[in-house]
């Protein structure tokens, strides 16, 4: 009985325990789906995005025309683009080795006010116009020219680096940029009015203006490498899939600066992990009189 008890509390725990969120496509990989959830990139990367656009033209379909969104935000810069994990186009946009002249691009940041791209514009008018701007989106246009040779298995896997959300707010500085800094991150993805939870800093219920200073000064502390030189002690750089719940999300963001965060005295307080100096020293004359009493989280 006391064995069947403990199977059957065993299988209801895990029945009651929440499923981990599993991702459908890795991030490094260029997809065409009707529905795809969006990506906000902090840091730098390297990541696929989802194709938008697609149209050949030509004689004998000579041309591929592509739009592929990679961020639902401006972006910093869109750098090199690699086909299966090769270099195809620098950061310059030139086109490297069997791809040499095979392959134009145009690259649009995600602006709000950024226009269409001319050149398939111009390519298509009925099919691309001026009223196709991606507004808000950093997205890249791609056309391939037919080669057995550059392509011979069709259309290759794209991905793209990455510098990412470039609209940071900076609490120390009063200025928004981009940053690599994890406590900034986090806030600005808890601040943010359409994906995160509207906790906007120094806000009443917000992000916590001071705990937030504290958490970025931390992180952006200069320590040595173990090959000589120097580094921001966390740095956050990667990709966040807005399908998530937002736990998950704040909960991996954390995971980049050891980090905490917790809803206290009427607003979130953000804290990096690091050695603080301590506020009272425990010795044995706090046991003698009357012991010591821990609350768990």
């Amino acid at each position: 009985i006391r064995i069947g008890g403990t199977l059957l509390l065993s299988y209801a725990a895990q029945a009651l325990m929440p499923k981990p969120q599993m991702t459908l496509q890795a991030r490094t990989v260029t997809v065409r789906e009707p529905v795809m959830p969006r990506d906000l990139v902090y840091g730098r990367t390297r990541k696929g995005g989802v194709i938008v656009f697609l149209h050949s033209s030509g004689s004998e379909n000579q041309y591929l025309d592509l739009v592929i969104v990679l961020a639902a935000h401006r972006v910093k810069s869109i750098g090199a683009i690699y086909f299966e994990g090769e270099m195809a186009l620098s950061a310059a946009g030139v086109a490297q080795g069997r791809w040499a002249g095979k392959v134009l691009v145009e690259k649009k940041l995600g602006a709000d006010n950024q226009t269409a791209f001319a050149g398939l514009k111009a390519a298509l008018p009925d099919k691309w116009t001026e009223n196709h701007r991606l507004r808000g989106c950093a997205a890249i246009r791609l056309r391939l020219t037919y080669d057995q040779d550059a392509f011979p298995g069709g259309i290759p896997n794209i991905t793209v680096d990455l510098e990412g959300k470039d609209d940071i707010f900076d609490p120390r500085t009063e200025t928004y940029g981009y940053s690599e800094n994890p406590a900034l991150c986090l806030a600005d993805y808890m601040a943010h009015p359409e994906f995160g939870i509207r906790a906007e800093i120094g806000a009443v219920d917000g992000v916590n203006r001071m705990s937030l200073i504290e958490a970025a000064n931390i992180c952006d502390e200069v320590v040595a490498k173990v090959g000589g030189g120097t580094e921001p002690r966390y740095a956050c750089n990667g990709v966040i899939t807005l399908s998530e719940v937002p736990k998950t999300i704040i909960e991996g963001m954390l995971s980049s600066f050891a980090g905490r965060c917790a809803f206290s005295s009427g607003s979130w307080r953000i804290h990096a992990g690091a050695w603080r100096a301590p506020d009272v020293a425990l010795t044995s004359d706090h046991v003698r009189e009357g012991g010591l009493t821990l609350a768990t989280r």
